[in-house]
């Protein structure tokens, strides 16, 4: 919800994207090196092919535009502190919810805060909430 206010900024950034990149040219060459390594026993055959799927899912991330659909919070994030349409305060409570929102973090060592952390957290959220809301266009019914 937050993106759609900044789709065209999104857009417009082409975020995390590899402008001008040949993907064919640099994924050959680190391919032949990889194999290279993987011959003089540098690498064993499970790290070269490790190494080599990571590779081309890395070059396939930074190369092909992001659906808005599957951009993660951690990109936002970053987005809206790259582009300066929130100040630090902001940042710093987007990444409190972040690490806070999901049961998978639950198996993490960290420290989860008090109930005024919470209270906190739930009034930002409050805030973005009224923010996303006073920017929608005015409803005109007839």
């Amino acid at each position: 919800m937050f993106l759609s206010f900044y789709l065209d900024d999104y857009i417009k950034e082409n975020w995390q994207l590899w402008m001008n990149f040949e993907v064919d040219k640099v994924k050959t060459r680190i391919i032949d090196c990889i194999n290279t390594l993987e011959s003089s026993g540098t690498l064993e055959k499970d790290q070269s092919r490790s190494l080599k799927e990571a590779i081309k899912d890395s070059i396939k991330e930074h190369t092909k535009e992001h659906p808005v659909q599957k951009i993660m919070l951690e990109e936002l994030i970053q987005l809206f502190t790259y582009l300066k349409l929130m100040d630090d305060d902001d940042i710093s409570y987007l990444k409190e919810i972040q690490s806070n929102r999901n049961g998978i973090h639950s198996f993490q060592r960290r420290t989860i805060g008090n109930w005024n952390d919470l209270q906190h957290c739930v009034r930002f959220f409050c805030f973005l909430m009224e923010w996303v809301l006073n920017r929608f266009p005015d409803i005109i019914t007839e």
